[in-house]
């Protein structure tokens, strides 16, 4: 079965609807934001999980840097907790201060339709049996990898330069 190649993507707004799951989509659990002290200032957070497609979560991907951002939401990212690469390890959306954490939230866009870890590209985005919370998995693992809709709609875009390697 093909993996997929990265794509170049386009920057912009992304809504998280999922053609692995029909009906479903990434959502969220709700924000929460706590003052800090300077530098920080205020770090802020969200669970993200699998549910009512009507209800998905938009990001606004930025291809420079591999940032999922959620710019009304504190600028939230798609966030690998605890910079832990290893599968089942909670993704969630995150920010803390004017501090950017490229390494753990950085990701690539492929062919496929799944979103891979950018620095650790063996590891995507995908559910959690239990909960539908948004965790990594192995790429091979097909049965809880997520592949999204306007991801694999880039892909047919004609025009569209892909970035094979």
């Amino acid at each position: 079965m093909d993996r997929g190649f990265p794509i170049a993507g386009r920057e912009g707004p992304l809504r998280l609807t999922l053609a692995s799951h029909p009906g479903q989509a990434l959502t969220l659990e709700g924000d929460f934001c706590c003052p800090f002290p300077p530098p920080v200032f205020v770090c802020c957070c969200s669970g993200v999980r699998l549910g009512d497609e009507h209800r998905a979560m938009q990001v606004v991907y930025n291809p420079f840097r591999g940032q999922l951002l959620r710019p009304e939401a504190c600028n939230q990212r798609i966030h690998n907790s605890w910079e832990n690469f290893v599968p089942n390890n909670e993704v969630n959306s995150f920010h803390c201060g004017c501090f950017d954490c490229d390494h753990h939230e950085s990701w690539t866009l492929y062919s496929d339709g799944t979103i891979h870890s950018k620095y650790h590209p063996e590891l995507v985005l995908g559910a959690r049996d239990k909960d539908g919370k948004l965790i990594l998995v192995r790429q091979e693992d097909r049965r809880r990898q997520l592949v999204f809709k306007e991801v694999l709609a880039m892909e047919k875009i004609p025009g569209r330069i892909n970035v094979r390697g």
